[in-house]
């Protein structure tokens, strides 16, 4: 596996090294970007319904290699209740 994972890293590297070329001949400025604000609201609700479920499923042998549907689907069920898309 790792062996594939440097295959494909040296095989990328003209291609990187292409495009650092391009932009020093021809690059344009980074815009400036404003992240959004977070809504609160939402994050208090994250943490609330949906923290204890993520760490359980990292930490937990048997749903940390289940389905994620398993996982996804309870917190789907969950936000449809408080008020998400349906």
């Amino acid at each position: 596996m790792l062996e594939a994972i440097f295959f494909g890293h040296q095989a990328m590297q003209p291609i990187i090294d292409m495009q650092v070329k391009l932009k020093e001949t021809h690059g344009v400025p980074k815009r400036p970007f404003t992240p959004p604000e977070k809504d609160s609201e939402l994050v208090k609700i994250v943490e609330e319904k949906g923290s204890s479920r993520i760490y359980e499923a990292l930490t937990t042998s048997g749903l940390r290699f289940a389905p994620p549907n398993r996982i996804y689907s309870k917190s789907w069920e969950k936000r449809t209740r408080i008020g998400g898309t349906k």
